[in-house]
């Protein structure tokens, strides 16, 4: 099968006779093997197809285990593991042959009214508009695409951060080709950019890049609960605080806001970290 060229494409996936199996192919990265967003949006995506369409997804629990490759498609294996008349869960399984690349758990819930309260959104965080100069990922090319330029990225450095707080990131977000009004769509493209800069505050609390020499860094495990609808396509906010790191594991916790200050997502992630 062709490489996707496009994040509609990537997020459409095969599927494989009548059996809740699907099939996708990677877009390509400097660091070759699958980005765990990618991971997270195809699982979520693969969930979908099997679930009522009714019901929004609202967590999924992943586990990385091993490196995908580039060059072979990944095939998703679902399990309907329960439908209750508010919730429905899915185990996702993602193989390359014999070798098991992912695994996930995915919830769905049918919508409801309840209480409500949220973090508010920190006040004088500068918006994307004002932090043109500041995108951690390079700006797309001429070449072919990959996990990078299928997202705009706009860092808050951290001297613009309201108060003193070393452990954190700041981030807007957003994918940059424009998606149809398709909420489950949106969701999925939520996974995609969740695992984007959340290892942020990790490295940089312990003075660290994806560049150190010699450095091991890799998504362990990840955690991801909507909270609402919002557009992937439209600038979201995403700040993120890691209370610890220790072991050759560093956690980071954080939450994504929409340009209303509504908080839609919150996610977290450990990964390793190794010198």
């Amino acid at each position: 099968m062709s490489n996707p060229r496009s994040l509609t494409e990537l997020l459409s996936l095969e599927r494989l006779g009548g059996e809740d199996r699907f099939r996708q192919g990677s877009l390509p990265n400097t660091e070759g093997r699958s980005y765990g967003g990618q991971l997270l949006a195809q699982s979520v995506v693969a969930a979908q197809q099997t679930s009522d369409s009714d019901r929004a997804v609202h967590s999924l629990h992943g586990y990385f285990l091993s490196p995908g490759n580039l060059e072979r498609p990944l095939e998703y294996r679902v399990e309907r593991l329960r439908d209750g008349r508010s919730f429905s869960s899915r185990r996702v399984d993602a193989w390359q042959g014999d070798r098991l690349v992912f695994t996930a758990t995915v919830s769905f819930h049918v919508p409801e009214h309840g209480v409500e309260h949220q973090i508010d959104l920190p006040a004088g965080i500068p918006g994307p508009e004002e932090l043109a100069d500041h995108s951690p990922f390079a700006e797309p090319g001429d070449g072919p695409p990959n996990f990078e330029n299928m997202m705009e990225a706009r860092e808050v450095p951290p001297e613009l951060w309201p108060g003193d707080d070393s452990f954190h990131a700041a981030a807007w977000l957003r994918i940059r080709e424009p998606l149809r009004d398709d909420p489950r769509l949106h969701q999925a493209a939520v996974a995609y950019l969740s695992d984007a800069v959340l290892q942020f505050p990790v490295l940089y609390s312990n003075g660290v890049s994806w560049s150190t020499p010699d450095a091991v860094l890799a998504s362990l495990d990840h955690g991801l609960w909507w909270h609402g609808a919002c557009r992937a396509d439209d600038w979201l906010l995403v700040t993120h605080r890691s209370p610890n790191s220790r072991g050759g594991r560093g956690i980071s916790m954080g939450c994504i806001y929409d340009r209303a200050g509504r908080m839609v997502a919150s996610n977290v992630q450990e990964m390793l970290l190794r010198l």
